[in-house]
């Protein structure tokens, strides 16, 4: 079926669909807030959970685990965003937006409740496929309940809405440091989003858009998008949307929050060494093996190496100098490997508050950047075109995020300015792509092109974090990774230029 444009609505039907058109960005906006609220509460948690369900704390192991539990939360968004979004376009976007709210919402609560590292994993598939399946259908919500005027500003509150839930998710960072929260209860928080498919299935209508395409009897197949009238079309999309989220999650979202502790107790990794090696001597000496005595020695000075940490720590927050006390008087009377392995975990005790608040305020600071970076790239995504500004973006974020992991060497305001500042460019493609995949596909489409071209993207961006994981084992440091990940950007450049451009025009019914 040919495209055609749409004839703005006449001014009595804008009046009349108000207070429908503001349901509608509520609904959307708050799922996409808790889609950020649930992807940030994984940011704090994972690494944590894996040294738990694990019981490592070797780099290499967790950096591997890492990258396995990302990757299968990466392919879970990529799949949900396919199915929710052909359900958008059979069952309708409220209701199939409640599925996807519930699914993201239950299975983020019963991560909480697993016990091995694969059931972690599982529920972030899981979960994930709620979180892909929310953007295409919130996006598709709103663009099509709003007349075409409006929609930069629309597109920039969206990309910006998982923003604030990212900030919130901070929030639960800070309670996770000062109340010695583990990390079960963060995601047991991820329950809360259950709540709003409630208001959606009440409150929340199907757009005009929607239902006037269903009275044509107008259907669409998930083949459709590779038909020779959208083949070209679904294939910029997904390159474009690739490129954002590989970009993002390569070199910014994920690691910028796991880098941040290590600055802030950069002495922090010989207490890891001294854990390690104060397993391994306790582990000799159960069996009897003649290398305990020298695997001892070797904990004992891992461990006088890694006791600065607890100082440290103490330094930047003076309420864990008790525990700091604590840990160096257990290093001095620690006399088998069983002492030296609760002297070193008395030395990380010490350091969890500092480090935890060190990741809350990380995330609080790149939140902060990423709502303005939201807005900013749709509203300049509808000033200069879509694509010349898409251009500019990549060209941005690319020097943002070397900027920011190649002159950044200590945690403090620098550190936290240059990482909100990086947020700017790095996230303004997630208002940018609101703005735009909306405008390639048809009604009886959109939904399905619209999840397809985004989240097909995140299937290539579970094995770029493959990728930076690797980096992180070879190079030995997540700066110099995420650097290097972030040349991804400039993939983006042929892409767009292949693009059409479709500023100024209607949305396609």
């Amino acid at each position: 079926m040919a495209e055609t444009p749409v004839a703005p609505e006449a001014n009595g039907a804008l009046t009349k669909a108000t207070k429908v058109m503001w349901m509608a960005l509520v609904a959307a906006f708050l799922g996409w807030m808790f889609d950020g609220f649930e992807m940030g509460l994984y940011g704090i948690v994972t690494r944590p959970a894996l040294r738990d369900l694990l019981g490592t704390d070797s780099e290499r192991v967790l950096g591997f685990f890492t990258s396995v539990t990302i990757a299968a939360f990466l392919t879970g968004m990529a799949a949900g965003g396919i199915l929710f979004g052909r359900l958008g376009d059979r069952i309708g976007r409220v209701r199939a937006m409640a599925l996807a709210i519930l699914v993201y919402a239950t299975f983020t609560g019963l991560s909480g409740l697993t016990h091995a590292w694969w059931q972690l994993a599982a529920c972030r598939f899981l979960g994930a496929m709620g979180l892909g399946g929310e953007w295409g259908l919130g996006v598709a919500l709103v663009m099509e309940s709003w007349p075409n005027a409006r929609r930069p500003v629309l597109a920039g509150l969206l990309g910006a809405a998982a923003n604030f839930g990212f900030l919130t998710s901070a929030g639960v960072g800070w309670l996770q440091a000062y109340l010695g929260w583990g990390w079960r209860q963060p995601l047991w928080c991820g329950a809360i989003p259950a709540l709003l498919v409630f208001g959606l299935r009440l409150g929340v209508k199907e757009p005009e858009r929607f239902v006037r395409s269903k009275e044509r009897g107008e259907t669409s197949r998930l083949r459709e998008l590779f038909s020779p009238e959208f083949r070209r079309r679904t294939l910029i999309g997904s390159g474009l949307g690739a490129v954002a989220v590989l970009g993002m999650w390569g070199s910014y979202q994920m690691w910028l929050p796991m880098w941040a502790p290590r600055l802030a107790v950069p002495t922090m990794e010989k207490v890891t060494a001294a854990v390690e090696l104060a397993k391994t001597a306790q582990q000799e000496a159960i069996a009897g093996a003649p290398t305990a005595v020298e695997s001892l020695a070797r904990a004992r000075g891992a461990l006088s190496e890694a006791l600065p940490a607890a100082d440290e720590a103490a330094a930047r927050n003076p309420a864990v100098r008790a525990d700091a006390d604590a840990a160096r008087q257990a290093a001095a009377e620690a006399q088998t490997a069983a002492e030296a392995l609760g002297a070193a975990k008395a030395v990380g005790k010490a350091m969890g508050p500092v480090t935890k608040a060190a990741t809350a305020a990380t995330m609080q600071w790149m939140s902060i950047g990423s709502i303005i970076g939201a807005l900013l790239g749709a509203l300049i995504g509808d000033w200069m075109g879509r694509r010349r500004s898409y251009a500019l973006l990549c060209v941005l974020a690319l020097m943002a995020a070397l900027l920011l992991y190649l002159t950044s060497h200590t945690f403090g305001a620098r550190f936290l300015l240059f990482g909100a500042l990086a947020g700017l460019p790095i996230t303004a493609f997630f208002g940018w792509l609101p703005l735009y995949l909306p405008e390639l596909y048809p009604t009886r489409l959109r939904a399905t092109g619209e999840g397809f071209c985004f989240n097909v993207g995140r299937i290539i961006s579970a094995a770029g974090v493959f990728g930076t994981g690797a980096l992180c084992a070879a190079l030995g440091a997540i700066p110099l990774a995420a650097a290097v990940m972030s040349v991804i950007f400039l993939f983006g450049l042929p892409i767009i230029a292949l693009a059409p451009e479709t500023k100024g025009q209607e949305l396609p019914e």
